[in-house]
């Protein structure tokens, strides 16, 4: 069994890489369409759709997650004012998970993309839970 702090740094890391991770997705905010287009063929997706409401949804998806992103690292840098945070942050993402592997498979999105995506999301919130508990469960025990 690990202790409270090594169980807390462990939490605030895996929120860090979280949030580093998520705000990546700010570059591909501001793509040139060009690259989102190559990237598309790339990933072996066929043609990106040249519309006004596919090029919307990509980069406002990508400025959300970006926008997780930040929300997920000021988590990060002190997780323990506020458990109940995080504790909504590890339910909400393993919602969130499992909500994209049945997105990803309604849309018919490769096999790769749908295990990929939504099982890292669901794993992560996990993650969240199972550290946050372990850093309260170890204080209570102090």
């Amino acid at each position: 069994m690990i202790g409270a702090a090594t169980a807390r740094l462990l939490l605030q890391c895996s929120l860090a890489m979280g949030s580093c991770i998520l705000l990546l997705a700010a570059v591909c905010a501001v793509f040139p369409g060009e690259w989102y287009m190559f990237i598309h063929r790339l990933l072996g997706l066929g043609e990106f759709p040249d519309q006004p409401v596919a090029w919307y949804l990509a980069r406002s998806a990508s400025a959300l997650y970006a926008f997780h992103g930040v929300l997920v690292g000021a988590i990060a840098w002190r997780p323990e004012r506020a458990p109940w945070l995080v504790v909504a942050l590890g339910l909400g993402n393993m919602v969130f998970g499992l909500s994209m592997i049945a997105i990803d498979i309604s849309a018919g999105m490769p096999w790769w993309w749908t295990l990929g995506e939504g099982p890292g999301i669901a794993g992560f919130g996990f993650v969240l839970l199972v550290l946050e508990h372990l850093t309260r469960q170890g204080e209570s025990l102090s």
